[in-house]
């Protein structure tokens, strides 16, 4: 009494079966079809907004400031604000950063360090050289500022750390334009040295002569 019932159902199965497989061929094509469009261009489009910029961006009178790192010590750091004014200092942390030259930007002005800070193990460190023409330097827009190199580390066999800025453009330049070749096409390099530095200045004169 339900053959017939089984039987037609059986049979209704089989043609839906069949239906569907008829109608996903090209359904399942098209799927694929927008699968294989999509995804490069999504995993394109995701690889240019997670990409950071190479440098940082530099706003309207704005400068770039290029230090030059060989520090050590638990927690080193420097602090430095306006010539004109204490107020609104910088303190700028280089603990963890291993990277030989640290690329910064800043509005462009006379600046001078106020203090360095170089703990080293279990030693509080810290040195005052506010007023010190030595810490001075400027900043000037649309061009890579030199600041120096800034060397903090512990004196051998003894309880002192030595901490010092160096000038060492004329000896690091070469390093600086194969670092920094992409940006240095578009901002020019110069000493950021609060004085005259008549070495730079000799090797940039001898940069220009003809061959």
């Amino acid at each position: 009494m339900y053959a017939p019932r089984v039987h037609a159902f059986f049979h209704y199965f089989k043609i839906s079966t069949a239906m569907l497989t008829y109608f996903s061929r090209p359904l399942v094509a098209s799927l694929l079809a927008l699968l294989v469009y999509t995804c490069p261009l999504a995993f394109a489009q995701n690889s240019e907004a997670e990409t950071p910029p190479l440098y940082p961006p530099l706003e309207k009178h704005f400068g770039y400031l290029l230090i030059e790192l060989d520090v050590g010590g638990i927690a080193p750091a420097i602090e430095y604000s306006r010539r004109s004014s204490s107020s609104g200092a910088v303190t700028l942390k280089l603990k963890g950063i291993d990277k030989r030259f640290l690329l910064l930007t800043a509005k462009k002005g006379a600046y001078h360090v106020t203090q360095v800070h170089a703990p080293l193990y279990d030693l509080p460190y810290r040195m005052d050289t506010k007023g010190q023409p030595y810490w001075q330097f400027d900043i000037e827009a649309g061009k890579i500022n030199y600041f120096g190199k800034l060397l903090i580390e512990a004196e051998r066999a003894t309880d002192d750390v030595i901490v010092k800025r160096l000038n060492h453009l004329g000896k690091t330049l070469e390093d600086i334009q194969t670092e920094y070749a992409g940006l240095i096409a578009d901002y020019p390099i110069v000493s950021a040295a609060g004085y005259r530095d008549d070495f730079y200045q000799a090797l940039m004169d001898s940069s220009k002569e003809p061959l």
